[in-house]
């Protein structure tokens, strides 16, 4: 995926609100959008600082991946379509094994009701952007 396709979806999900109730009196970037989301949704197993030591991460029989070296794994070059496949989970990957859950269908659930089922997988898309963007930024 081109970064000017990820700029477009992340625009369209920071557009879309997330709850009526949002107070829209100070608005986050997308970096900011992207590390809250990380935090809310993958910080319990992969640890705060995305270095798989989350307070979860000790009850898993494999070990929770740092995601902070995802770049380092794939010859310098984040994978940034594998990551937004393995958070949504609409498609099994080889590597992912059935441990981590499979986000897409919750984040849309989450946001039916608010912004409408057409607008949800609109904004669900967007989010999961904005979380993998993140990640992308971390890595060492």
């Amino acid at each position: 995926m081109t970064r000017p396709v990820f700029a477009t979806l992340a625009a369209l999900a920071w557009a879309l609100p997330a709850s009526a109730e949002e107070d829209s009196s100070s608005p986050m970037t997308a970096a900011q959008m992207g590390a809250d989301l990380y935090q809310n949704y993958c910080a319990t197993c992969h640890g705060k600082s995305a270095a798989g030591d989350g307070p979860l991460s000790e009850y898993f029989t494999t070990q929770v991946p740092a995601l902070t070296q995802l770049s380092a794994n794939n010859n310098g070059e984040f994978p940034l379509a594998r990551v937004v496949h393995l958070i949504d989970g609409g498609q099994q990957m080889p590597f992912h094994r059935g441990a981590m859950p499979s986000f897409g269908p919750t984040m849309m659930e989450e946001t039916a009701g608010t912004v409408g089922a057409l607008n949800a997988e609109v904004y669900t898309r967007g989010q999961i952007l904005l979380i993998a963007e993140y990640l992308a930024s971390i890595q060492s």
